[in-house]
Order: structure tokens, then sequence, then C-alpha cells
């Protein structure tokens, strides 16, 4: 395997540790082959002891403030990505978890039901969207919940929410027929019709719907027809591209519509729209001259709980690009409005200062608890995270500079998150010319290594094992060295957490011949 070009300064002690060298490559550091393409379309890697392929990330700039606030999730897809599947990646940059089972999978993110935490996104796991659901994982990554909308309805991929009432949002469309004339489409048309639907998670039953067609003025569209659409269900227009949705504390919600580059506030009881912020029926004066006038953007979030105010304060990521061609570079932007008085003023923008980014479609801002933002750039395969005021900390590339956009390797969001994972697996190893191969997929308290020997076979007991050697957790994957003095023929690995405790074991191989002789 090819080393990188360069590494981080504080990557250097954690790449070559005493016990020798981690299996992992490292991530580049302001590689300009990786982001060429020299290194390929999608940068990636194998390991020795699992069948899981990790990305290889192209650092551009650190600083020590992003290594708070969590880990970092995303979903990596894409046309040159086929080893897709949910995403956790650390602080310094290695994998933690990826899982290939579910495919092509969005919005990746950990949400609190019940006070329990789960990980949660989008998934076709068993092919094709009419059989795609959202997951809820807890922290064994067992599945727990399976959602599905009901009334026929399909599960659309951006957007689930667990409610301060422990009720579940999901976004559902449906390709519907539709009389278009008015906007000078077929009279016998089509539409994909968007909408969310607010779920019991527990039994699916429905507790509101919504839906845009009932709701909305076609003519608002920044989605102009080709010579097919809405001509038939298979070429239903998509008018709408709802991408967002949020219920506040006062019960109504929030939503964005990338074709109308457009986000709206709908009533929770009747589903009328209250007020819409952008978009060709903007209903506030911008102050700024920035505040409304976002294009195609995605994951509109009301910041703090309004009830008893007349002012909110929304962050979103603004595309540039929607329904209508690339008008301005992408950012984050947090924007103030107020209902009384009817006006939106842009309170602070997040751009990158080195490359102007264009993402065409996807995309997240989400301001972390420490007051960062971190952008996702949906179809540019990167993210940034700034300072509050806006200055930018950290930049990561996960594919390509010069293809983002092109549909090579995406990801719909990228959240931090603080995350424990306690797989119900043990760790996996590998044995090869006397170095052995560790790694445990989806663990996140491990933090160092104990490789033991046995010279019986198929024994759990540990008073059968002896230590041979601890080695610091270097990566996803950590090589280990067999000490020469060995005389065990059989060995496994024991996981150990920052105490010293030991939370996992492998399974036990044989290393004359290396084979798998017991699961545990």
């Amino acid at each position: 395997m090819k080393l990188p070009e360069s590494s981080l300064s504080w990557l250097l002690p954690f790449c070559v540790y005493i016990s020798g060298a981690v299996a992992d490559i490292g991530p580049y550091f302001g590689s300009a082959k990786y982001d060429a393409g020299e290194f390929g379309r999608w940068p990636h890697q194998s390991f020795r002891s699992s069948p899981i392929i990790g990305p290889v990330l192209n650092i551009q700039q650190h600083d020590a403030e992003c290594e708070n606030d969590g880990l970092l999730l995303l979903g990596p897809g894409g046309d040159e990505v086929f080893h897709s599947g949910p995403t956790i990646i650390d602080q310094r940059y290695q994998l933690v978890w990826n899982e290939p089972l579910y495919g092509k999978s969005w919005a990746v993110d950990v949400k609190y039901f019940r006070g329990v935490p789960y990980l949660t996104f989008w998934a076709d796991k068993h092919g094709g969207q009419s059989n795609a659901a959202w997951y809820m994982l807890n922290s064994s990554y067992d599945e727990v919940y399976t959602i599905h909308p009901a009334g026929g309805w399909k599960s659309d991929d951006h957007e689930f929410d667990i409610t301060r009432d422990q009720t579940g949002i999901v976004a559902i469309e449906m390709e519907v027929p539709f009389d278009l004339s008015a906007v000078g489409g077929p009279r016998d048309g089509w539409i994909l019709d968007n909408g969310f639907q607010e779920l019991d998670i527990e039994t699916g039953k429905v507790l509101f719907q919504w839906r845009a067609s009932a709701h909305w003025d076609l003519a608002e569209s920044y989605q102009n027809f080709t010579e097919h659409n809405g001509t038939s269900q298979e070429e239903a227009w998509d008018f709408f591209h709802q991408n967002s949705v949020q219920k506040d504390s006062r019960g109504n919600y929030l939503i964005s519509s990338r074709h109308m580059s457009t986000i709206a506030y709908i009533d929770g009881q009747t589903g009328s729209v209250l007020w819409k912020l952008g978009g060709k029926q903007n209903t506030f004066s911008d102050l700024s001259g920035h505040a409304t006038d976002f294009n195609g953007q995605h994951h509109a979030r009301f910041l703090e709980d309004w009830e008893d105010r007349k002012t909110a304060t929304i962050s979103l990521f603004d595309n540039g690009s929607g329904g209508r061609a690339q008008t301005h570079p992408t950012s984050g932007k947090i924007v103030k409005i107020d209902v009384e008085k009817w006006t939106a003023q842009l309170k602070q923008q997040y751009s990158n200062p080195h490359h102007r980014v264009n993402s065409v479609n996807r995309g997240s801002t989400q301001v972390l608890p420490s007051g960062n933002v971190l952008l996702g750039y949906g179809s540019a395969a990167a993210w940034s995270e700034f300072s509050a005021d806006g200055d930018l900390l950290c930049d990561v590339h996960f594919g390509p500079q010069s293809r983002f956009s092109q549909g090579d390797v995406v990801s719909y969001r990228v959240f931090k998150r603080q995350w424990l994972g306690s797989p119900r697996e043990g760790p996996s190893l590998s044995i090869a010319n006397d170095i052995v191969y560790v790694s445990w997929n989806g663990a996140t308290e491990v933090t160092a290594w104990e490789l033991q020997g046995s010279n019986y076979a198929g024994t759990y007991d540990d008073a059968d094992f002896f230590a041979l050697k601890k080695t610091q957790k270097a990566g996803f994957e950590t090589d280990i060295l067999l000490p020469k003095e060995n005389k065990y023929q059989y060995l496994r690995v024991v996981g150990l957490n920052q105490l010293g405790k030991k939370i996992g074991y492998s399974s036990i191989i044989d290393r004359y011949p290396p084979t798998l002789v017991a699961q545990s």
C-alpha cells in the first residue's frame, strides 16, 4: 500500500507506536495528487482483519478545536463507492464503524428516543426505494426500530427526526396524477408529491400528515419542465423536493423545499402555510440582502425554542444551486427572522476561504455544542468546521476536489455527535508472518490491545491464557508483532478501555497453521 505523502504532526506518534506500525493508511495532508484524482476517484483502503473498506482522507486544514463535539457521521456513496453504508470516523480521521449490509445510506445521525441514544439513517437495505426504511440502531448496533411510512407513501431519504413529544417525523413521497396545464404541462400529467408524516415510533400509527400539492402553487417551482417531465408516473415532475422537516415547541413544522428555494412554516393543526422565507412568494423583508437569496437550500433548523417570542434563528445550508442554475458559492447561513415586523437578517455566513465550493445538491449545516459550525458539502466530498465567528478551523476531503459534484463520492449530510459503540461481536483478527492484525468494527472505547497466548485448544478460561504484550490502539486496524520468545500455539486479543478493563475478546486463532478454531 502506498503511504501518505505527508501527515499531521500529531499523527506521527500515533502511526509509529513502539509495538509496530499501524496497519491503516493514515490521512493525507494537503495532497495535490489526492485532489487531482491520482489516487483514484474514491481513495479507500482495505484491512487484513476485517472485510470492511475504509475511506482515506485528505486534510486541508486542522485545528485542535475540531477534536471536540464527538465523532463524525456520514454516509459515503456515489458512482465510485462500491462499498457504501453508514460510517463513523473519529477525531483523528480514522474509521470507527462501517456497515455495508445497509448499502446506500442517507442522513446518518444520533437521536434520542425516551432518553436512549440511537444511530439513525435511511437505507435501501433490501434493494429499491419501495423497500427502503429508516433504521434506529442501539449502542450494540442492533436494529431496534425499522420505520416505514403508511398509506402507500414511499420512504423519502431526506429526513427523519424525533420530536420532543417522542414521535418520529419521516419525509414521504409518491407519484400521483395531476393536472399540469396551469404550468404548461399535460392535463393528465404526473407529479412527485412530497410531504411528511408524524408517526408513533413503536406502532407506526400516523399522527399527522402533510403533502405539498394540497398547500402549494406549482407555479412557484424553479424546476423547469424537460421534454418528458410530468408525462408519466416514471417521469413524474419533481416540483417541490422537500429535504428537511423539524417540529417546534409550538407544534408547527419548519420545512425546506429545494425546488422552491424556500423554507416554510407549517401549521401543525391545519397544514396551512403560515409564512415562507425565500422563494417566489417570500414573506420577509431582507434587511441584509442575503438572508432570503438562498438557492436549492437544505437542512433548515430552528436553533432555539421560540414559543413565546416573535423572533427565531434558523440555520440552513445554501447550495447556491437548485431548480435554478448556480447563482452563488455554497455556504452555511444563520438567519434571524422577526414574525412581527416580517424581517429577515443574515447573522453569519460560513464559506470556505481556500476554494470556491459549489455543491449542486445535498448538504448540512450543524451548530455544534461548542458553538463551532460544521458544514457537510453533500455532492462535494468534503466537510469543514468553522468557529462561531466564521473562521475556518478544519477542512477535510473524502474524495478528490477535481471531481466535486460529479457524483463520484457524496454524503447527504455530515454530522458530529457523541456516541458510545459496544458491538455484540468481539474484535476480529488475522495473522501473517508473525504479525497479528486486530480490529473491532464499531467499538468506541478501546484504547489498547492485549495479545494473549495459550497451549490449550478450545479454551476460553482466562487462567489458560497468558499476556504476551500490550499495544496502544492505533487506527481502525492495529498490528502486533509476536514476541520472539512466544511459545504459545493459540492466540487471542483482548480489547482494553482507558482504565485497563477488559471489554472484548477476539476469537482464537491457531498459529500453526493460522486458522480459526473457535468462536467467542
